[in-house]
């Protein structure tokens, strides 16, 4: 098994609200059959700190972002895979096989400086050569979920302290029993803004809501 997970609680210092969502505006996009393409997405339905700009999401505020993504890959007959890239280099991906109908999605937390990051939506067409614009399955999205500061580190809000960590498996394989719940031994902080993750554990300090994600592959 392999895979990655992460969590945080919101908290930002700046108080600024950083968010966007772009769509294909139902304009399918053709695309080279078994190579990663970017996603081509032109209608904000909203970029409220003007950050998302020819395809790209390069955000002015630092901190921990939660970014989503997800597309359909009509008539396939191989993979349909999503990704979301920082800075050129994929850092999450999901994907389906013909027979789950091509409708892949992803999410992930992602570091972002303030200044030079910026993450991009990918799709692999496994078997055709287009990807479906219908709004409601091609999308890209994000918002900030702790913070703050114009390139600056992470910060608290309002007396909170920001709670945040990701950490994957470096890419090692971990044997599982056959039909049997197991615990992922995480072996890589990717970071831990606030020291809680441990032994693959996230003991938060501050009470509150906290988002949490997961994902594996076997």
């Amino acid at each position: 098994v392999g895979g990655g997970g992460g969590g945080t609680s919101t908290s930002t210092s700046s108080g600024a609200e950083v968010a966007f969502r772009v769509n294909k505006d139902g304009v399918d996009q053709t695309v080279t059959t078994n190579t990663y393409e970017k996603l081509t997405l032109s209608v904000e339905e909203f970029d409220t700190n003007n950050n998302f700009s020819a395809n790209r999401f390069t955000p002015t505020v630092a901190g921990k972002y939660q970014i989503n993504l997800g597309t359909y890959c009509p008539s396939t007959t191989g993979w349909c895979l999503v990704a979301i890239y920082k800075n050129g280099d994929s850092v999450a991906l999901d994907g389906t096989t013909p027979s789950s109908h091509g409708i892949p999605s992803v999410s992930t937390l992602v570091d972002m400086n303030g200044t030079t990051d910026y993450v991009e939506a990918y799709v692999y067409h496994g078997g055709g050569t287009l990807v479906n614009g219908d709004t409601r399955f091609s999308h890209f999205s994000g918002f900030l979920v702790n913070g703050g500061g114009s390139g600056g580190g992470v910060s608290s809000g309002g007396g909170v302290s920001p709670s945040s960590f990701s950490a994957n498996r470096n890419n090692v394989g971990q044997s599982i029993p056959n039909s049997t719940w197991t615990k992922i031994d995480w072996t890589t902080e990717k970071f831990d803004v606030g020291g809680e993750f441990a032994n693959g554990t996230f003991t938060p300090t501050a009470a509150g809501k906290y988002l949490l994600t997961a994902k594996g592959y076997a």
